[in-house]
């Protein structure tokens, strides 16, 4: 069979005549009725009160919860993280043999005005390196 030659078939009237009362299509509404619908519409909710409940911005409640966050986090900073110690002179966070190393440099490049004395250099590599660090300098 060759779609180009092939002829439609028809149908007889009978079935035709059958399958056109079972066709239930609905009608287009024109323009007109469209314009006119919308239009009721429209007079119908400007008439409406406004709600009364105020229309927020989407945004408000992330926010919200971003500012509760950020507050939260500076409130509690102090709790969490400890002051840096005094004897943590490289910055390192930790209190090593590296404090002690930059002390005697400090003490070395300034002498006795840098204000760092050869008792505190001491009794910091003490602590460092005892294994009982309550004890101090004998």
């Amino acid at each position: 069979m060759n779609p180009n030659t092939e002829q439609l078939e028809t149908l007889p009237p009978g079935i035709a005549s059958r399958l056109r009362r079972l066709d239930h299509a609905q009608p287009i509404v024109d323009p007109r009725t469209d314009r006119a619908v919308l239009d009721a519409a429209r007079s119908y909710f400007a008439a409406r009160p406004a709600t009364s409940r105020p229309r927020r911005a989407r945004w408000a409640l992330p926010l919200s919860a971003a500012a509760a966050v950020l507050l939260a986090a500076v409130l509690m900073r102090p709790l969490i993280f400890d002051a840096p110690s005094r004897d943590d002179v490289d910055g390192s966070g930790r209190v090593d043999v590296l404090d002690v190393l930059a002390l005697a440099r400090m003490r070395a490049a300034g002498g006795e005005a840098s204000g760092v004395t050869a008792s505190r250099i001491e009794e910091l590599a003490f602590r460092i390196v005892a294994l009982d660090s309550s004890r101090s300098v004998p």
